[in-house]
């Protein structure tokens, strides 16, 4: 597998574990710490990839606003 690939599973897996923690605890009660632990990764993977937690919430908005604008375009 190659260093692109990684980073992006790396990544992938840094925004699913974010968005659960979002979607559950909202952004106070979602610590990047966690985030790591959830995602199987160090905390200096998600600082790599995120350069903080508000960054972090960002793209996860991003990926939910653009699912849900598929969906109701699709509808």
């Amino acid at each position: 597998m190659r260093q692109e690939e990684r980073r992006a599973i790396t990544r992938a897996k840094i925004i699913a574990a974010a968005r659960d923690r979002f979607g559950n605890l909202g952004f106070a009660g979602t610590s990047m710490d966690a985030v790591a632990k959830d995602a199987n990764v160090a905390k200096g993977a998600v600082y790599h990839h995120f350069a903080s937690k508000e960054d972090l919430f960002t793209q996860v908005f991003e990926q939910v606003s653009g699912q849900l604008a598929l969906t109701v375009a699709s509808s």
